[in-house]
């Protein structure tokens, strides 16, 4: 019985009756309403630089960052040319952060024109679209109206 038992034991811990090997695990990291404006700490050109160091250093890999208007901000396109530059994706999050809950589609729609506008011609550019609070409206008129706009939505 214990040879019996020993030989189940020694089967079931074999590599043939293991659990698959699974795929490494990716996670996609983001970030949204940049460029951010300067704070108490450090200026906006600071915290790129900073931030951009810590990503190289942590080996992430590319990251997207979804962009206002960087004309909001002083410094705000050589900020995000230096995302661009370090191998990082550049989208759109709109000009001025409005809540599409709260704006008609055709201010809404405005808002992504003048953003893209903007964001097209930067290295590292892609035709994605996060809402801003990850509203994507309230009726299907709403929800429909902007997705039309945007085949690369990232609610």
């Amino acid at each position: 019985m214990k040879t019996l038992l020993f030989a189940a034991l020694l089967l079931m811990v074999s590599p043939g009756f293991s659990a698959p090997p699974t795929a490494p695990k990716k996670v996609a990291l983001s970030f949204d309403d940049c460029p951010r404006r300067t704070g108490t700490l450090m200026n906006g050109m600071e915290r790129a630089r900073k931030l951009t160091k810590a990503l190289k250093d942590a080996k992430t890999g590319p990251v997207v960052f979804f962009c206002n208007s960087p004309s909001r901000q002083p410094d705000g396109l050589e900020r995000l040319k230096l995302f661009s530059a370090e191998g990082h994706l550049i989208a759109n999050h709109t000009a001025t952060h409005p809540d599409l809950y709260k704006t008609s589609v055709a201010d809404f729609t405005r808002e992504i024109e003048t953003a893209h506008d903007e964001l097209k011609d930067l290295p590292g550019f892609r035709k994605w679209f996060r809402f801003p609070y990850l509203h994507e409206g309230k009726t299907p008129e709403a929800v429909n109206g902007v997705r039309d706009l945007q085949p690369n939505s990232s609610g």
